[in-house]
């Protein structure tokens, strides 16, 4: 398992929005993809900025740099 992915399923030191943001993402990784962080709030019940905020606490630049790496992984 990659340390990203793992990251995302132990939740550690996340907020509620965060958790959403995670668990959505591991349930939902296929259709990720095609997702823009306005899309991906939608879904989690969150803002645009939050997904933002998310990926930059997981070490990437922002959504679209998250997104690439997890969807490798």
């Amino acid at each position: 398992m990659s340390k990203l992915i793992r990251e995302l399923k132990e939740q550690k030191g996340y907020s509620e929005s965060e958790k959403m943001i995670a668990e959505f993402m591991l349930e939902n990784y296929r259709s990720i993809a095609a997702m823009s962080t306005r899309q991906m709030a939608k879904k989690t019940y969150t803002s645009p900025s939050a997904i933002v905020r998310f990926s930059q606490k997981m070490g990437f630049e922002g959504y679209t740099d998250f997104k690439v790496q997890f969807l490798a992984e």
